[in-house]
C-alpha cells in the first residue's frame, strides 16, 4: 500500500468557509465550517480562514501534511496567491491571501479561483474524466465557471476566463455586487434569488416554500425553492423559469 500524504483544502465561499483535511487516496478525514464575514473586509475573512484551519489541524497530528490549497472567488494571481476584487467581499482589492496564510501556518500554500479548482477536480476525478474539453459552472452565493481545454485549465490573458457570472445579459438590468448591472449572478446568485423570492412570497403566502421554512421568510434559500418546485409549487416553478 502506498504511503499516504495529506493536504488541507479551503473552500472560500461568499457565505461560508469550508475546510477539510484530505488524504492522497481521496478521503476527507476532518472538516470545519465557519461564516465568511465577507462584508467585514479582508482581515476578518483571513481571520476566519485561520480559525477554520486551527480547528482541524489537531486531526493532522502524526500525518505527512504537504500543504494548504485555497479555492477563492475573484481573479487569482498564482504568484503570491493574490486575490483580486471578489465581488461579494467588501473592501477587497489585491490581497496576498496565499502569503498571509503561509506566514500564519508555515506550510506551502496554493491559491486558485474556486471555479477553476472545481473544474480541475472534475477533469481528474469526476464527470470530466472522459472529456478533454468542457465548461464547468459553479452556482452558489456567486456564479462562476472554469474552462478545461485539452485537459488543462484555461485562464485567459488576465486570469478571468470562465467567469460567466459577470457576463452582462441586460445593460439596464439588476444591480450586481461587482458594480455592474445585468450580470448573470445578479439574477441567479443565491442572495439575489432568495431575496427576490422573499419579496414575491409577500403576495403568495400559500406557497409551499413558506411551509418548508417554517413560515420564516428569512430562511429562504435555493434548496427550499427547488424542493417546492419539484413538488409542483407554482411560485417556485415560476422563479426557476
Amino acid at each position: 500500500m502506498p504511503h499516504l500524504h495529506y493536504a488541507i483544502g479551503v473552500d472560500l465561499g461568499g457565505t461560508t468557509i469550508k475546510t477539510g483535511i484530505v488524504s492522497s487516496d481521496g478521503k476527507i478525514i476532518a472538516q470545519s465550517k465557519f461564516p465568511t464575514l465577507g462584508e467585514k473586509g479582508p482581515k476578518a475573512v483571513i481571520s476566519q480562514i485561520r480559525r477554520s484551519i486551527d480547528e482541524i489541524l489537531p486531526n493532522a497530528k502524526g500525518k505527512h501534511l504537504r500543504g494548504i490549497g485555497i479555492g477563492s472567488p475573484g481573479i487569482v494571481d498564482e504568484k503570491g496567491g493574490i486575490v483580486k476584487d471578489p465581488p461579494n467581499f467588501a473592501d477587497w482589492h489585491n490581497i496576498a491571501l496565499g502569503n498571509a496564510i503561509e506566514k500564519a501556518f508555515n506550510f506551502d500554500v496554493k491559491v486558485e479561483n474556486d471555479a477553476n479548482v472545481a473544474a480541475i477536480a472534475e477533469a481528474r476525478f469526476g464527470a470530466g474524466k472522459s472529456h478533454p474539453n468542457f465548461l464547468f459552472v459553479i452556482w452558489g452565493t456567486g456564479v462562476g465557471g472554469g474552462i478545461i481545454l485539452y485537459g488543462k485549465i484555461y485562464r485567459g490573458p488576465f486570469g478571468g476566463a470562465g467567469e460567466i457570472g459577470h457576463v452582462c445579459i441586460d445593460y439596464r438590468g439588476l444591480q450586481c455586487n461587482c458594480g455592474a448591472r445585468g450580470c448573470v449572478e445578479a439574477y441567479v446568485g443565491q442572495r439575489y434569488l432568495s431575496q427576490r423570492t422573499i419579496e414575491r412570497l409577500k403576495s403568495n403566502p400559500r406557497s409551499r416554500i413558506l411551509t418548508l421554512v417554517g413560515g420564516d421568510p428569512s430562511k429562504v434559500e435555493p434548496k427550499y425553492i427547488s424542493e417546492a418546485a419539484l413538488k409542483g409549487d407554482k411560485l417556485a416553478r415560476e422563479i426557476f423559469t
